[in-house]
């Protein structure tokens, strides 16, 4: 039960991480900047030259938006090891069973069917605000 209560707690500092980091907006800009390269290759009235200087720098744009939100997802993930070290510190015990759990599915499906219902929740919380 431990183990669970870690795990949601876990879940909960993703969720709200990923939000705040605004890791949907990355992938929104670097779809942008995909359908503008797109857009740009195939207008007619524009000449190689000028199709070459667009897509470069759309190329450039689609790069930093990929390496920033590649640096969130690695600073995410490296706070909940963190976190999950110092559990695996402080409750041994739970810290040798989250790992098994992780492969399991009925975990994972009860993990995912939490941090959906507390997003349900906070998207509620947050519109009221």
């Amino acid at each position: 039960m431990t183990a669970y209560l870690v795990l949601f707690g876990l879940c909960i500092v993703f969720f709200e991480l990923f939000i705040r980091s605004n890791v949907v907006g990355d992938a929104m800009r670097i779809l942008a900047a995909s359908r503008d390269a797109m857009r740009v290759m195939g207008s007619p009235g524009l000449s190689d030259d000028e199709k070459e200087v667009h897509v470069r720098s759309g190329s450039l744009s689609i790069m930093k938006a990929t390496l920033r939100m590649t640096g969130k997802l690695v600073a995410i993930g490296a706070l909940l090891y963190l976190l999950y070290r110092i559990v695996a510190i402080v409750l041994p015990a739970t810290g040798r069973v989250i790992p098994a759990m992780l492969i399991e599915p009925v975990p994972i499906v009860v993990l995912t069917a939490v941090t959906l219902g507390y997003a349900w929740v906070r998207a509620r919380v947050v519109d009221r605000s």
